[in-house]
């Protein structure tokens, strides 16, 4: 994760390691390559429960969340690599870094998915 997400991200049982060079609205989950369904139908379940507007136009992959206030959560599988990444977007850094915690533990409670 990145370094700046480090110190806020802590989990029973997970060690964050921080890595240079991504940004800190962007988090990768390890992901078995086949777990990565049943991580994306977390992601559309806990974005439904939560209120949020899903980009339904077909041009986006992944499932992209749009809270009311503007807020969005991006969740994408790596289609190579065994992971699925989030990106955030709010109006300030620690919103941002808030949804990446929120969305991130969420998604980590799937089968097969790790911080």
């Amino acid at each position: 994760m990145a370094a700046g997400n480090a110190a806020i991200y802590r989990r029973p049982g997970i060690q964050a390691v921080p890595v240079t060079g991504i940004a800190p609205s962007r988090l990768a989950v390890a992901t078995e390559p086949g777990a990565k369904g049943a991580v994306m139908r977390r992601a559309l379940d806990f974005a439904g429960r939560n209120g949020c507007t899903i980009d339904t136009d077909g041009a986006v992959e992944g499932i992209h969340a749009t809270r009311a206030n503007g807020d969005w959560v991006h969740v994408l599988p790596d289609p190579v690599e065994p992971s699925t990444h989030i990106w955030a977007e709010a109006a300030d850094r620690t919103a941002a870094q808030t949804l990446l915690t929120t969305w991130t533990g969420h998604l980590t409670d799937a089968p097969g998915a790790a911080a």
